[in-house]
């Protein structure tokens, strides 16, 4: 059995318009039936005009940087596992993000999280964490409840 994957795409901002008109809600979901495998999205981008996304799913991609996102301030949930980011960043305007999945990237030290106050839910497994100085970070927020770091 193949595992199921989900991914939002690119949105360029014309085509989205004339599909949907003026008011833009934008759920794009696409199942595919792949294994671990890049898709080739380098970069976020283009999400500028897209204020209410509440959940963001970018897995599988080959995103290297989390870039892009000061528009996002009422997202919750932001799935960025299996890319190959290197450091967690650019996330201080993201004040309403509760869930955040990092698994399999290619971080080696947690963080820049502390600017978030809703953040209840982490995961980190299979990323290049192995020292207490990689993880001393995660002592800064109180309210995780929910911390995956298995490798």
């Amino acid at each position: 059995m193949t595992k199921k994957s989900f991914h939002v795409f690119w949105f360029v901002k014309g085509d989205t318009q004339k599909i949907l008109g003026q008011k833009v809600i934008v759920v794009v979901i696409f199942w595919i039936n792949m294994p671990k495998m890049y898709l080739g999205w380098w970069r976020i981008e283009n999400l500028d005009e897209y204020t209410g996304i509440r959940c963001l799913w970018l897995e599988s991609n080959g995103l290297r940087k989390i870039e892009n996102l000061h528009n996002q301030t009422i997202m919750r949930c932001l799935y960025l596992q299996q890319n190959l980011i290197e450091k967690i960043e650019n996330l201080e305007s993201c004040q309403m993000l509760a869930i955040i999945n990092l698994e399999s990237n290619q971080l080696k030290k947690v963080e820049n999280l502390s600017c978030l106050p809703a953040l209840e839910t982490l995961h980190l497994g299979k990323n290049h964490l192995s020292t207490y100085e990689a993880l001393e970070h995660l002592m800064e927020l109180p309210k995780v409840t929910g911390t995956s770091c298995g490798f």
